[in-house]
């Protein structure tokens, strides 16, 4: 009876140590953000969805994920050609975002390869914060072409967006993507929408 026991026992530490090795192996948030990071030149554009695409034009400007701790990321274009092409950046919590709402779609191969990722807030609030200048005038984040606002530069301090969608070069890396932000969702608490009463 006690070899069973100590059978027993010993199996469910072997249990215990296999899972803790393989929750051990998970990447990090940092080596999570570091690897969106690396991918970050593969974003073509990023949307506001309610307003066209706001496209970035190839070989002049790319868009650059900035992480400085904690959840909050901030994508940002970084272009030679500041009279052409404003600058943009959005930024946002991954606390805030829901980790069963981050969806991706192939392209239509017709047109182009790549695929769609879309990210979404938790409870539908609006998280994403925009800041839009060009040549040191303010747009409205509400509305790109709606001209400037005032010559200074000025950051939304009330959340216009509760969906964000980036248009990535691959569709496969599209997928891949969309795992890493899972994951780091997930690792900085995101939560899914609450369940309706009816």
């Amino acid at each position: 009876m006690r070899s069973l026991l100590s059978i027993t026992l010993l199996t469910a530490q072997f249990i215990a140590a296999s899972l803790l090795s393989v929750q051990s192996q998970s990447p990090t948030l940092a080596e999570t953000v570091e690897w969106l990071k690396e991918k970050a030149d593969s974003v073509k554009s990023i949307d506001e969805p309610q307003q066209p695409v706001l496209v970035v034009g190839e070989g002049t400007a790319h868009w650059e994920l900035i992480y400085s701790g904690g959840c909050t990321l901030t994508w940002k274009n970084v272009t030679s050609d500041s009279k052409s092409y404003p600058q943009m950046s959005v930024s946002f919590s991954l606390a805030d975002l829901n980790p069963q709402k981050v969806t991706h779609t192939e392209m239509n191969r017709d047109i182009m390869d790549g695929g769609w990722l879309d990210l979404y807030a938790t409870g539908g609030k609006n998280i994403f914060r925009w800041q839009i200048t060009r040549q040191g005038r303010t747009y409205d984040p509400g509305n790109i072409l709606s001209g400037p606002r005032t010559k200074t530069k000025i950051t939304t301090t009330t959340p216009v967006d509760k969906h964000l969608r980036l248009a990535i070069r691959n569709s496969d890396l599209t997928r891949r993507i969309a795992n890493a932000f899972q994951h780091a969702i997930t690792l900085c608490g995101g939560k899914v929408d609450p369940k309706e009463p009816f």
